[in-house]
Parts: structure tokens; sequence; C-alpha cells
């Protein structure tokens, strides 16, 4: 094998945003590679060389006369379509073999050679693909490629051969690798890769409320592939065994030993490999700016009407980083022309796949040209083929089989999961109730909103969309109950500056997700209780309700049920009052003000002396504030607040607010508690420390307390989704988080709510509970966390946040404004 196609190329497209893991899928491409120099990689760099010099640390000179970029800035990123089409255009030169893949991937040793190996045996296939319909033979599109392949069956060992099996793709969803919590763009490669080596079919799942297909991909028994002994190595220390024993691993899957690639009815845009004649036949759609989900469904029909057919390998071949903790997502950049430009884009698909009649007045925009669908086999053929109308809204059993027996599925027939499950939240035609069929295809097409359903594993819904004040990235693109909707936890990282977490446990990615596909349960300590730990007291006796001016019962019993609670007018309200409205009034913006004195500095990540910054992940600056001095703080608070607010009478607002100091000027000072700025501080620290006594008298005992002063300095600046404290960690650990805000001036368009992630029937009673309140909250289902609900919380000033600490996943949306809060983590 090791010469028998040595002389053929293979070109990879990888589109990357802003990725520091390029790098590294471009290393491990060439370094794994049986033939290295005969591959050839096209990259599409969305990002820019200075804010994003991390994606760039890596020497990659020695293969600089294979690799072919195209830049963009990522302000100028139109999303994988766009950035697809560009690489097929501008760096593709005719190659054999075309591999696409993502940004964030490690191969196979000799992964060249076996993807090469297993094309040529996905020539004779007369079978395999299990229907609905007994006569459904599928000879429509087998003779199309049978006929070349009848013509070359003496070529197996030189490079004409490509031809006689052009119309092939191997294509699946990869296995899973993992980064350390210690990650650090530029090190040596310490990618942990799964061991499974179970392969992967892709199903049909069901239509999301945006109407276009998601499926997931399910793992197929041992007996289906080669056997492979498991590997935990690191990506570095496979490449070093595959350089020394001459390009071939000892260890390596050999997937091509007596099995046959399995007919697959799905394409997975992740990882496709085929003939380089695809890029001629089927090019991708430039026209799609900003589409997201709807892709695959989009190029598999324009495939297979093409006369290509679809196979899942016999092996793992790849490993896809899934989690998004370490990149920014393209659609970080919210605006209301990317919107538009996004539902273009999913008009023109669903005109495509004829789910919505084109109108006289836009008749010209049905005319897809090279862009369209094939002409060798039907859409209608496509959708009996698969079992999938995407007209009709409806899956058939077999499609939620990727056509295979349900006997051959490590987790038993996806058919029957989905069922009991009730996975899809459209009714199929099959209901035989047409009246909710039409519902659902007008709702699919933006004509209706959708009727309140239980979330599932979707995109937010129309409705939801639009009475969510507060625009973020979009989740993870792969949904269902196999790869892309668990988000397991890590342990925190720890930080320069002592036992605090800077971050605490990021959103891992789905590795535990395709471990328990094949049969491995996920760590306990990386599921999330469905309720949240009971923190407080659950009584308050009268005498002890008196006594509090911060936490009202109605905060008590929120926090204990729903692992959430607000606190509104915090200062000018509960703590000053009494001083008379118009002095109460002045205190958040006194407070607003030291703040704006405070010398900050980047916002850091990592552990110890590997700290490094990434804005993609977290786009503040911060800096830690020392306790206040308890003995008089309340006093001295009160007669600040008293002289401050005295002057601001006899002049106007605006002698409340100063320009910030310049940080870089600074940035090596420490926080001077004698300054006129901690004074000003001291009105909340004053509020926080009668917090501290009120949460002990209801029992939560609290231990210390460590407090961050932070700003998002506008810009789409972001915290990723993440927990303030890991699960597991019970001794010594943050156990509640309070947020205060200083933002006066915020509004809706201004970004940056509080994002915070509850089960469905928690999230259901909180929003109800924060309404109850005065405290108004938007929500929406989370794509990739069935049964999760999103709520988003208004960064408003004078208001105080408290959450259960390991409990509640949040994030900061992207930020338009300076945005101030006042972080505080009791123990």
């Amino acid at each position: 094998m090791a010469t028998s196609h040595s002389r053929s190329t293979i070109f990879v497209s990888i589109p990357s945003y802003r990725d520091p893991e390029c790098q590294y899928t471009i290393r491990d491409l060439f370094l794994k590679a049986a033939h290295p120099e005969r591959i050839f990689v096209g990259v599409c760099w969305q990002a820019d060389e200075e804010e994003d010099k991390r994606c760039f640390l890596l020497d990659l000179s020695e293969y600089s006369d294979r690799v072919r970029t195209k830049f963009l800035h990522h302000t100028q990123a139109r999303g994988p379509c766009l950035a697809r089409a560009l690489i097929e255009q501008e760096l593709y030169r005719g190659e054999d073999y075309y591999l696409q893949l993502d940004s964030h991937y490690r191969m196979i040793p000799n992964w060249d050679e076996e993807l090469i190996a297993q094309l040529h045996m996905c020539r004779h296939d007369k079978d395999e693909i299990r229907t609905d319909n007994a006569s459904n033979d599928n000879n429509s599109h087998d003779n199309s490629s049978n006929n070349n392949n009848n013509n070359n069956n003496n070529n197996n060992n030189n490079d004409n051969s490509v031809a006689s099996f052009h119309r092939a793709i191997l294509t699946t969803y990869p296995s899973s690798y993992t980064l350390p919590d210690d990650y650090e763009p530029g090190r040596d490669d310490t990618a942990s890769l799964n061991s499974d080596r179970n392969p992967i079919l892709l199903c049909a799942k069901s239509f999301a409320e945006d109407s276009f297909l998601r499926i997931v991909g399910k793992a197929l028994k041992p007996e289906h592939c080669a056997k492979a002994a498991g590997n935990s190595q690191t990506s570095d220390d496979q490449a070093k065994d595959s350089e020394q024993s001459g390009g071939h691993h000892p260890s390596t899957p050999r997937c091509t030993q007596g099995r046959k690639p399995k007919k697959s009815l799905f394409w997975a845009a992740g990882l496709a490999f085929s003939s380089g004649k695809v890029l001629q036949e089927v090019p991708y759609d430039p026209n799609l700016e900003d589409l997201f989900f709807g892709e695959e469904p989009c190029m598999a029909a324009r495939l297979w009407t093409s006369g290509w057919d679809f196979y899942a390998p016999t092996c793992i071949v790849g490993f896809h980083l899934w989690t998004r903790r370490h990149r920014p997502f393209f659609r970080e950049h919210v605006s209301e022309e990317r919107k538009q430009r996004e539902a273009a884009s999913r008009l023109r698909v669903r005109r495509l796949l004829q789910m919505e009649a084109t109108s006289p007045e836009h008749a010209g925009e049905g005319d897809f040209g090279k862009y369209g669908l094939g002409k060798m086999r039907s859409l209608e053929e496509w959708e009996d083929f698969t079992g999938v109308s995407h007209r009709m809204q409806s899956i058939s059993s077999s499609a939620r089989r990727g056509g295979q027996d349900p006997s051959v599925f490590v987790n038993g027939d996806p058919a029957a999961a989905a069922t009991n499950a009730s996975s899809s939240s459209y009714p199929s035609a099959a209901s035989g109730d047409p009246a909710k069929v039409l519902a659902n295809l007008l709702t699919g097409s933006g004509f209706l909103a959708p009727a309140p359903t239980a979330p599932s594993a979707t995109a937010p819904s129309k409705q939801a969309a639009e009475t969510t004040k507060c625009t973020a990235p979009d989740s993870a693109k792969k949904n269902g109950n196999d790869i892309g909707n668990s988000v397991p936890l890590v342990a925190a990282p720890t930080s320069a500056f002592g036992s605090l977490p800077m971050f605490g446990a990021m959103p891992a990615n789905v590795a535990a997700a395709i471990q328990a596909m094949a049969g491995t349960p996920a760590p306990a300590a990386s599921t999330a209780p469905a309720k949240p730990p009971s923190l407080l007291s659950e009584t308050m006796p009268l005498d002890l309700a008196k006594r509090l001016k911060l936490i009202s019962l109605d905060n008590l019993n929120m926090l204990n049920r729903y692992g959430i609670t607000v606190v509104d007018g915090l200062l000018s309200h509960r703590s000053y009052r009494h001083l008379g409205a118009k002095t109460a009034d002045q205190s958040p913006r006194l407070v607003l003000r030291g703040a704006q004195q405070v010398p900050l500095r980047g916002a850091g990540l990592g552990a110890g002396d590997r700290v490094w910054s990434s804005t993609a992940v977290r786009g503040d600056e911060m800096t830690w504030l020392p306790s206040a001095n308890r003995e008089g703080l309340e006093s001295r608070a009160e007669q600040h607040l008293r002289s401050e607010a005295l002057g601001a009478q006899e002049k106007d607002k605006a002698s409340l607010q100063c320009p910030k100091k310049d940080s870089d000027s600074e940035a090596s000072e420490k926080v001077n508690v004698d300054s006129p700025y901690f004074q000003d501080l001291e009105v909340f620290l004053a509020a926080l420390a009668k917090l501290w006594e009120e949460l002990d008298l209801l029992g939560f005992g609290v231990q210390r307390a460590s407090t961050m002063l932070a700003r998002y300095p506008g810009e789409g600046a972001r915290y990723a989704r993440h927990l303030d404290a890991a699960r597991d960690r019970a001794v010594g650990a943050r156990r509640l988080t309070a947020v205060y805000y200083l933002n006066d001036d915020w509004s809706p368009d201004k970004g940056g709510c509080l994002r915070a992630f509850l089960p469905e029937a928690v999230a259901t009673e909180a929003s109800e509970a924060l309404k109850s309140i005065g405290v108004e909250v938007s929500s929406a289902s989370v794509d990739v966390d069935p049964g999760l609900v999103a709520l988003d919380i208004e960064p408003r000033s004078d208001r105080l946040v408290l959450f259960a600490s390991s409990w509640l996943e949040h994030e900061v949306l992207p930020v338009y404004m300076e945005r101030y809060a006042i972080t505080t983590w009791f123990y």
C-alpha cells in the first residue's frame, strides 16, 4: 500500500475563524501522512494578525510550499460556506483528491493511505441501505457510479483509478479530542485523542425550528470496524511514533482489512473525502453568507442529485475539538446586516430544497445556475432514498437509523430512542394530520410564530429570538443525543493570584458524550444536578425578616429553589434609602466613579506561570479589590455619600462622573485603599459587608470572600459559557456568586446580558418568579443542550444577581458599551 497511490495528490480545505488550533491541524496533517509530499492544504484565515497572534505561533515554514492561504479580516468573515467557496476558487489547483475539514482536527497515522484505500472500496456497493419502501432498489443512482467503475476494475494500483470512483464521498462526524486545562497556543501539541475506534454513522435526528434537518453521529458495534488497540497517546506522541516506523504507525487501525465502507444517507461538512472532481461538478455556493445550519442539507441534496454517493468510513479517521472554549464564533459580530444576510441565505436554501415556492416577483432568485440541484437524480428521488422530506418536515425510521439495521448500533435502535424521547418538535407527515404538517411548514418558513413547545435540541425559535434582548454567538453546530449536545465540565485551573479560579470550570467538549455513546459513561461530576443546592435556610422567622435589609423572603426562596435571584436597587433602595431618596440615588453613580479610576489589566486565562489571554473567551479587564477595614465602614460610607451627594445637588450629575485614568500609565499599580476612588468604592463595600452578615444569619456560614472589579470595553467583548466553581470540588470552593452592575446608561441594544443556563422546569418557574418581583428576563432554548433554557438578565445599574457558583452555567453576551461589574464570591 505504501506505493500504490503515492503519485496521487490530496488537497485539504480548511476554513479557520480566529482559531489557534488551526496551526496544529495543519502540522498534524503533514506529520501523520504516510506521504506528506503529496499533501496540499488551503486555508482561509479569518483573523487579525495582531489580535490573533496566538493563531500563528508554530513554525510551519517547512510546509510553506504546500500550504496556500487566503486572508480575510475577521470582521469581513461571512461564515463557513463562503470561506469554503473561496478556498475552492482561489487555492485548489487540480489535486486528485479533496478532503474537507474544520480547523480543529487531529488525524490517525497514515490517514492519507487509509482514506484513499477506503474510497477505492466504495465502487461495488449494490446494497447496504435499508428503506421503509422495499420496492426502492435505488437503481437510478447505483448505475451512474457502477458504469464508471466497471471500466476500471484493473486500475487499482495507479493514479488513473481515481476516475473509477470519483462519485463516492467518505463522510461522517469524527471522534473527539480534548485540550488540557493549561492549554497555551504555541507549545507542544498536548491534544488527548479519544481512544474509541468504533465507526460513526450519520443518522437523521429532527427538524429544528429553522426548518432544517439536524443529523447526529451514532456509533456502530465493534464488529463493524477493524480491530485496533486502545490509544491514550497525545497527538505529538503519535506523530513521533509514525516517523520512527517509516511513516506507518504500528497500531494504526487497518480500516481496509476486509471491511467496506457502509453506504450512508447523509453528508457532513466537517469531514468529506472524495475525488477532486467534486469541486468541478458541485462547487460551494458563495451566496450562502452567514449560513451555519442549512449548509449540510443543501450540499447533500446538490451532491446526491449530481450522482455522488455517501459512505461512512469503517473506523475513526479523525478527531475533532467540539468545544468552542478556545476560540470565538464567526457570529460574534452582531449586526442587523448580518441577520439579513443569514435570513437571505436560509431562504435560498429553502427554495433550493423546494420548501418554499418562488413568487413571480422573485422568479429570478429560483435560478441557481451551477449552484443548483444536479440533473442525474431528482429531489424526489433524494427524499425517497433518505426517507427525509424537508417539504413535509417528515423523518422515516430508516432515516433515523442511517439506512442500517437496528441491531448494528452500540446504544440500540436510534429510531426507537427517538420515538421514546419525542425528539422532533415537529409532527411528521406520517402522523396523518395535514393541518399540523401545514402549520409546521408555515412555521419553518417564518410565516407563523411557533406554538409553545418543550425546549428541544433546536435553535431558538423566531418568537424567542425576537424577544431576546441580548444577542450572543450561537451554540455548537452539531447537536443531538450522541454528538454535540453534552457540555461536561473540567476542573478549574488555578490562577497566578493564589487559589482563586480565574474563569471557573469552562465547558469542555463532547468527548464524554462520545464515550457514553460507545458504552463508557461520563464521570458523574460532569452532570449538572437537576436542582440547585440549598444554600440558605429554608424558612425565615418573622423576627429575622425584620432584621434583614438586603435579602427578602422572595430572594431566599428563589435562590434555594432556582439557584438564582436578583436584588434591584441594592444601594439606592435597600442600603441607603434611610438617608433620603436624593442622597441614596447618588450611590450607584458614586461607586461607578470610583470603579472608573481603578487601574485594571487584561484578564488572564490559564494557571501559574502559564497564564495567557484570549479575548475570544474572555474580553474584560479586571483587578482584585482588597478588603475594606470593617471598623467604622458603614459610617464612613454614609458620611462620604452624604458629602458627595450634597455637592452633586449644587452642581449636576456630571460631577459624579470623571474620565478614566490611562490604564497603560498605571498598569503596575495595585488598588490604593487610601485613594479617593477607594472611598467611592467603600459605598458598595459597606453594603457587601452587610450582605455577608445577612447570609450568615440565613445559615450560609461564609468562610471567606473575594471581590473582583471588571470592565468590558465594548466592541463585542464577552465571556464564554462557564461555571464559577468545579462541581466535583466540595471543600474550599466558591459557593455563592454575587454580581453587582454599574451601568446606568444601559439599553437593550448595548448587549452584555448575563445569560444563565437552567433546566427547563427550573427556568420556567424562575422566569415567572423573577417577573413577579419586577425583573424582566428573556428566554430561549439551548441548541446543543436539550432540556436547558437560557435566561438573559439585563446588567442594569444598581442590580445585584446572586447565584449558585458550582451549579449555574452562565456567560456574558457580547457587549457594545463600556460595562462595569463588581463580582464577589462567597466560600
